[in-house]
């Protein structure tokens, strides 16, 4: 997992943080997170999307590069009584991220 390594390192030198302030955080384990970035170890899915929820990043972004970019299409909003609802239909467009 060469692209996750990669992408970790770069977010934590631009955000300043460490492995530990990451696992702090994310509420996953130093070891796990330092295997991901020392050792290339696959990475647990559910560990990395609770990394990706606390980076606020997407689990695409952070394993593959790859970036979900959202363009809403229609918004619809619905009243009944003391509730209301909110529907955003998106496009999903990928990009690569450099």
């Amino acid at each position: 997992m060469f692209v996750l390594s990669e992408n970790l390192k770069r977010v934590l030198k631009e955000r300043k943080m460490t492995i530990s302030s990451l696992a702090k955080g994310s509420h996953v384990p130093k070891t796990s997170i330092h295997g991901w970035i020392k050792d290339g170890a696959n990475p647990n899915l559910v560990q990395l999307g609770k990394v990706a929820d606390y980076l606020e990043l997407s689990i695409e972004y952070l394993a593959f590069g790859i970036e979900q970019k959202q363009e809403v299409i229609e918004e619809i909003e619905i009243f009944g009584g003391r509730y209301e609802l909110c529907i955003n239909i998106k496009k999903i467009n990928k990009k690569n991220v450099p």
